[in-house]
């Protein structure tokens, strides 16, 4: 096992433990602050963004339920994805009606074809991970190389945006040289240009 993947694995056990100790309280408070980061970005956002969302693990933001109707309101469209194979595909949502609880409680899209949306078409990508790096906008997923899969497929100007809590912060993460690096680094007491 090489330095950086046994460093990877260390720093993925500690955030696991350190979020699964959030009190439900803290993160209630802390989801709703981060709603109010989130709709400051997205106001300056160009109308009609394809915009992914996340939700669903009990100690990350819920974007689905909370975000999405003030994207619609906004003018964007938001997609959730659903995961087919080893590839995550996009799917158009407009709130909980169009999702249904997957894995660990992940939401899922209803796999509607005539809502699929091409993952070239996404403008905006709201990512979530465990761990986030400022100095170089590095990300920590959760180990199963979804999001980087995505973000190799997706369109050269998609905007990176990492979603997560402040405790997720560090100055680094390590990374290799197939994980994709964020633009902006989101957290409930503010918003982050990072690295590139």
């Amino acid at each position: 096992m090489s330095d950086i993947v046994a460093a990877k694995q260390a720093l993925r056990s500690s955030m696991r433990a350190e979020l699964r100790a959030l009190q439900s309280a803290v993160l209630a408070e802390w989801s709703e602050a981060l709603l109010q980061q989130l709709m400051g970005i997205a106001r300056d956002w160009p109308a009609g963004q394809v915009v992914s969302v996340f939700g669903g693990l009990r100690a990350e933001p819920d974007l689905l339920v909370d975000f999405v109707p003030e994207l619609t309101r906004l003018g964007h469209r938001a997609v959730l994805f659903a995961v087919d194979g080893e590839d995550l595909v996009a799917y158009e949502v407009s709130g909980v009606e169009d999702a249904v609880r997957g894995m660990m409680g992940v939401w899922e899209p209803v796999r509607l074809p005539l809502r699929q949306v091409g993952l070239q078409e996404i403008n905006i990508a709201l990512t979530p991970g465990l761990a986030f790096g400022l100095e170089d906008g590095s990300r920590l997923g959760r180990g199963r190389g979804f999001y980087d899969r995505f973000f190799a497929k997706a369109s050269a100007e998609l905007l990176r945006i990492g979603v997560g809590w402040d405790l997720q912060v560090c100055a680094q993460v390590p990374k290799e040289s197939h994980d994709a690096l964020m633009h902006i680094v989101v957290t409930q007491t503010g918003i982050r240009r990072v690295g590139l």
